[in-house]
């Protein structure tokens, strides 16, 4: 009797014990799961490696890094999805990751579906038996640093060019300054020359100098595309056209043929139409440089909507997207990432500003530029630009044949009378403006700064003899520049007359000048009759 209820009583805590197993299991299950959910829904990828360095477990992270689907990798080595040239990196940071040498993480390369190289950071773990020993697997975490690779160069690129924009802008300024000499020396002669009526043969070797001053002016502008601060000055207009009269002038003798593939309901942007040429124009050169013996270049043009999911470095939007891809001899890996920088070429006789000054002109435009190639195949150049959601004007009808239009008479100087002042810090600017406007008819004094430049306007007020109106020189390094000094005229003449000059032509001053209290405006260099008539309807507004 005491027996049979013994094995009651076991068989009673036998059912205990198998509830309980079943609520241990049912227990563990569910805690797997939930890791396993935790695990699969992380945007950073884990996985594990066994002995071999062959995948044992997969999360679905690696999958949206990599490309491929889990059933691709699993039970595969982990060498197929890594750059060559990391392999044995890798495999030290494997091997060390046991080692107290191990470090937190590595940052190395993994190689996309696709064929892009992705930019990681692995955090590599050593598992470990009860005994706290290592089996020789590995849990792997990965996280995707290519798009924050991709800002990182962003970033340094936009920086070179800055600095090189800086330096660029400086030696724009400075010479034209002596282009002012220059320009401004010759248009005095040849008034000489004609009031004395004196040989046309010199008049024409003074006419030809000052054409090759005027050539000299236009180079300068590539130089300030770099400058900073040198806004683009935008209009709403369709890019079909710009696009074929820019490829048509590059291509002008060359072997090489263009293709067009352009929408007709093209989106409409809003561009300085020089700058975008300019772009343009450089693409093409270079597409036309890398065939020598000729070849197709497609130019292709689309209406995109960028999302930021899509990686592209500008902000979500429409744009248009421009594709110039060429047939020649492509570029190496290791050089395209460097064909946006200041004065890198492989080309013998090239100055390598072609390319970066496309780049730092799309910047400008809040576009963006960024190429593909392969050696042997072809580069494509990618440009997009922002779409405007207005509907720019119908252009007046072209003529196939375009003709240079006649040279214009050039207008005489206009004589005046008056007192100004010249402010600026060169002296041979100061000096040939003091001729100038005395053959004009004009009072001068000069200074070569603000300070004195105040001093001189308030004595001349204070003596009741005022002076009509002043230029300036917007930039006087190490002083005061025209701006400063001319807010501070202001508070003693509300109505001061004031023209502002400068070699910063593309300055925002210089485009909004009367936001700054200017009455007038002259970029450097000019000429005689040019400064007269700006001189003339300020003083006479």
């Amino acid at each position: 009797m005491v027996e049979a209820t013994e094995i009651k009583r076991r068989l009673a805590e036998l059912e205990v014990y198998k509830a309980r197993s079943k609520n241990i299991e049912k227990a563990l299950r569910e805690i797997e799961k939930r890791y396993r959910r935790l695990v699969e829904n992380v945007t950073d990828a884990i996985f594990t490696l066994d002995s071999d360095w062959t995948f044992t477990y997969i999360s679905h992270g690696l999958e949206k890094i990599t490309g491929y689907n889990i059933q691709d990798m699993i039970w595969h080595p982990f060498s197929e999805i890594v750059a060559p040239e990391c392999y044995e990196s890798i495999l030290d940071s494997l091997k060390m990751a046991a080692s107290d040498e191990a470090k937190e993480s590595y940052e190395t390369n993994l190689i996309h579906k696709d064929g892009r190289i992705i930019h990681v950071e692995l955090f590599i773990m050593p598992i470990f038996d009860t005994s706290k020993q290592s089996i020789g697997s590995y849990l792997v975490a990965v996280q995707d640093l290519t798009d924050r690779k991709q800002a990182i160069e962003e970033l340094l690129k936009a920086q070179k060019l800055e600095s090189i924009g800086s330096l660029a802008g400086g030696i724009a300024h400075d010479f034209n300054n002596v282009l002012t000499g220059i320009l401004g020396n010759i248009s005095l002669a040849k008034m000489y020359l004609e009031s004395e009526k004196s040989s046309d043969k010199a008049l024409a070797r003074l006419l030809e100098a000052e054409d090759a001053s005027i050539k000299a002016k236009n180079l300068t502008q590539r130089l300030l595309t770099f400058a900073k601060g040198g806004a683009p000055i935008k209009k709403l207009m369709p890019l079909s056209d710009l696009l074929r009269d820019s490829v048509g002038l590059a291509l002008s003798g060359s072997k090489a043929k263009c293709e067009f593939s352009i929408p007709g309901d093209l989106w409409d942007v809003e561009v300085d139409k020089d700058q975008i040429n300019q772009v343009i124009n450089n693409v093409i050169i270079n597409s036309d440089q890398a065939m020598p013996e000729g070849g197709i270049i497609n130019v292709i043009a689309e209406n995109i909507d960028i999302k930021a999911k899509d990686n592209i470095p500008v902000k979500p939007g429409q744009y248009v997207k421009i594709s110039i891809e060429d047939q020649g001899i492509g570029i190496s890996p290791e050089n395209l990432p460097r064909i946006f920088d200041p004065y890198f070429t492989t080309k013998e006789k090239r100055s390598g500003l072609g390319l970066a000054t496309a780049y730092s002109v799309v910047k400008r435009h809040d576009g963006f530029i960024n190429a593909e190639s392969r050696l042997g195949i072809g580069t494509t150049i990618y440009i997009y630009l922002p779409a405007s959601t207005e509907k720019s004007l119908p252009e007046e009808s072209k003529k196939e044949e375009i003709i240079a239009p006649p040279k214009p008479v050039e207008a005489k100087p206009i004589s005046g009378k008056g007192k100004i002042l010249i402010m600026d810090d060169e002296e041979i600017i100061r000096e040939l403006l003091k001729e100038m406007l005395t053959n004009l008819g004009y009072e001068t004094n000069s200074a070569a700064g603000g300070t004195e430049a105040i001093g001189l306007y308030k004595e001349a007020k204070d003596s009741g003899n005022p002076y009509d109106a002043i230029i300036v020189d917007l930039t006087i390094p190490g002083g005061m520049g025209g701006k400063e000094t001319i807010q501070r005229i202001k508070e003693m003449d509300p109505n001061i007359k004031a023209i502002v000059s400068s070699g910063y032509s593309n300055d925002p001053i210089m485009a909004e000048y009367q936001k700054y209290g200017f009455k007038g405006v002259i970029a450097k260099p000019y000429k005689i009759n040019e400064l007269s008539e700006i001189i003339h309807k300020v003083i006479n507004s």
